[in-house]
């Protein structure tokens, strides 16, 4: 095309707002992508958190049954005295003043002395 006055007269007048938009629109993606960044990290964190949680709660719950079993196991020791005599004779080795007690040897080594 022919550039005369008419084509001048096209285009738009050079603006002085125009490089304050370019700056704006550059602010306002740097801080969308800050923003995104920030938000992938919180994301992150909390999952792995999440995680964590899961993990003490499923730790909680093993020492809650090995509470119950030591619970159970006080109970037995404390209402059934064939119980508790029976624990003092296998774990402390106890007897009674009229039981006869033998105490074999110890297996002799297989190296000579």
């Amino acid at each position: 095309m022919a550039e005369g006055p008419a084509a001048r007269q096209a285009e738009p007048p050079a603006t002085p707002g125009r490089p304050l938009r370019r700056l704006m629109g550059v602010t306002v993606l740097i801080l969308a992508g800050v923003l995104l960044l920030g938000g992938i990290k919180t994301w992150r964190d909390l999952r792995i958190s999440r995680g964590q949680l899961q993990e003490l709660e499923q730790e909680i719950a093993e020492k809650q049954q090995r509470i119950e079993a030591l619970k159970a196991r006080i109970e037995r020791l404390e209402g059934d005295p064939h119980t508790l005599e029976r624990r003092a004779r296998e774990d402390l080795g106890l007897v009674r003043p009229a039981d006869v007690v033998f105490v074999l040897p110890e297996e002799a080594s297989a190296e000579p002395p």
